[in-house]
């Protein structure tokens, strides 16, 4: 098999689905309450099963547990990886194969790039299309968001001048009122001084 078919492997395997690494091992277990079937003397029935994922990557253990609706999703994605990681491997080999037979000279080495150009013309979308399309749906969607914000901001800020312009036109009313009051008040005055506040008594003396 040539780099370029074992590429091509590992391209569709990219294209195909999520992967993950490690095993999955289902368990059952005791909790050991008084009284639990999983405990019955004659005919134990233990709790599970469990279905636990676990996985070391670079030094870094991990585990998971998976639900049984899920199992067996999860299980064709560890298989997943471990085609990759195989198919990795197959590809150090052919490169390895190449090397001895051509030496190590990049200019004679065909890289991924090289392998990928013509798959690009194909109808068949590849994983580097595939992540371009989503993530020039992600900023688009990003840009609606934005756009979206900056319409309520510019909505909000004419919104507070309207109630800003109406609270001020309030204020001046009130203030009006109060000099009108005001000057009013100072009539009235006037006139209790003037006698046309005094009571009837004071007119007929």
């Amino acid at each position: 098999m040539s780099v370029e078919k074992v590429a091509n492997k590992i391209i569709q395997v990219l294209k195909s689905g999520v992967m993950l690494p490690g095993g999955i091992k289902s368990q059952y277990s005791v909790c050991g309450k008084i009284g639990c079937k999983c405990a019955d003397p004659d005919n134990p029935i233990k709790h599970g099963p469990y279905n636990k994922l676990s996985f070391s990557v670079s030094g870094k253990s991990s585990t998971m547990f998976i639900k049984q609706n899920d199992l067996m999703e999860a299980q064709k994605m560890v298989e997943r990886f471990n085609l990759f990681r195989g198919l990795c491997n197959e590809l150090g080999l052919e490169y390895f194969d190449l090397i001895r037979e051509k030496g190590i000279c990049p200019e004679n080495l065909p890289v991924f790039d090289q392998i990928l150009l013509p798959l690009i013309n194909t109808k068949d979308k590849t994983v580097l299309q595939i992540s371009r399309d989503s993530w020039k749906t992600k900023s688009l969607v990003r840009q609606n968001i934005i756009k979206d914000y900056r319409r309520k901001v510019r909505d909000l800020i004419k919104s507070r001048i309207k109630w800003k312009k109406k609270a001020m036109a309030a204020k001046n009313e009130i203030e009006d009122l109060k000099r009108q009051l005001s000057a009013v008040n100072s009539e009235l005055d006037q006139l209790k001084k003037n006698g046309f506040g005094a009571s009837h008594s004071d007119y007929r003396r």
